[in-house]
């Protein structure tokens, strides 16, 4: 049966509605509105829509949103509402505050021994109700809320390019990142994280001293990530470098919850094949690349790179023999534990200049020598 749908997402950094008909398992689109971000207070009322809304589905995300996983007995459908109404329960209390919620199974992978493991979603009353007051506001009603991760994983299963492997998505947005890990088509964890955007503005207004409004601008043209990339201005590098740190910010966020992802739903073997990033901050030139990389994923680093890193390979089993064969074995160690200088200036540079990167490795390499050799003594 054909229905018409609205569907609005509310960030800090733009506010998007899309409006459209769901008819025999296709969407099509028949209105789209987006306006620039502000307070979550003007955000509904800086959207001027195109169209009639229709009962909407509003996607969440932020710190008001808790997303948390239970591993449960096989129980009667009975039994798993009480369970999740007690978990509920005693979360509104903690945080004093009245808290909405539902919750789904998730499939049960192979590591799960018998037990189910249980999604469960909360978010502050207060903030679902803002929420209504501005789709009345714009002449809607609301039909449902759905956390952002769970609406980027579906987006995933009807519009990507689904394979027997195991995907971490990521949307970064201003002020948070939606993460979904999925193997295959079966959701394996879905978080939301404090972080996104933002963090280069930080990082670049810091770095040269510029506003907040500024510092955007700065990231927005001229912030490129890509190794080799060329640079106008020594302004622009700086723009770029401070990008790089906030980067370096972003790839901890997300290797904590790959973390997190196996020490919560009980994965330890779990490993990325995949990173897929979309979002704002995503058309960031070379960021895509860099969070692969952080996160594991070999063939997102330079070939130069890779080649480097299998160069360390004699050194790593020399090393454990260097005490029995020879009397410095300080300096086998200097040697190899140094040698992330190279691949780290390759995975950043696309190769390695020499006149550059053999001084920095030079001095690690005596750093640690001096230093092992005090210590042994």
């Amino acid at each position: 049966m054909a229905r018409n749908m609205t569907a609005l997402d509310v960030g800090a950094g733009s506010t998007v509605a899309v409006h459209g008909r769901f008819e025999k398992g296709s969407f099509r689109m028949a209105g789209f509105a987006a306006a620039e971000g502000g307070s979550f207070a003007d955000a509904y009322g800086a959207l001027e829509l195109p169209f009639k809304p229709s009962a909407a589905r509003v996607a969440i995300s932020g710190k008001d949103l808790n997303v948390r996983y239970t591993r449960v007995p096989q129980v009667p459908d009975w039994q798993l509402r009480r369970l999740m109404r007690f978990e509920v329960a005693e979360v509104g209390d903690t945080s004093g505050t009245e808290v909405a919620s539902d919750f789904n199974l998730l499939p049960t992978p192979p590591e799960a021994d018998g037990e189910d493991i249980v999604l469960l979603a909360m978010a502050r009353t207060s903030l679902l109700e803002e929420h209504e007051a501005g789709l009345e506001d714009l002449g809607a009603s609301l039909e449902c809320f759905t956390p952002a991760a769970i609406g980027l994983y579906n987006a995933y299963l009807r519009h990507g390019v689904v394979q027997d492997d195991t995907v971490l998505l990521a949307n970064v947005g201003q002020d948070c990142v939606d993460v979904v890990i999925l193997r295959g088509p079966d959701l394996v964890f879905a978080r939301n994280l404090s972080g996104g955007g933002r963090l280069f503005q930080e990082a670049v207004a810091s770095q040269l001293g510029v506003q907040p409004a500024q510092a955007a601008r700065l990231v927005s043209e001229f912030a490129d990530l890509r190794p080799g990339a060329s640079h106008a201005t020594p302004n622009h590098e700086r723009v770029s470098r401070a990008s790089s740190a906030a980067a370096g910010q972003l790839v901890s966020l997300l290797q904590s919850a790959v973390l997190f992802c196996k020490t919560q739903v009980k994965l330890p073997s779990l490993k990325l094949d995949r990173v897929l990033v979309t979002g704002g901050t995503a058309r960031m030139a070379g960021l895509p690349e860099v969070l692969g990389a952080g996160l594991g994923v070999l063939l997102a680093l330079p070939p130069s790179a890779v080649a480097l890193g299998f160069g360390s390979v004699p050194l790593f089993s020399l090393y454990p023999l260097a005490k029995r064969v020879t009397d410095w074995p300080q300096a086998v160690l200097g040697l190899t534990f140094n040698w992330g200088a190279l691949v780290g200036w390759a995975s950043v540079h696309g190769g390695c200049d020499w006149a550059a990167v053999l001084p920095l490795y030079a001095s690690g390499f005596w750093w640690t020598l001096l230093y092992d050799t005090i210590y042994a003594h």
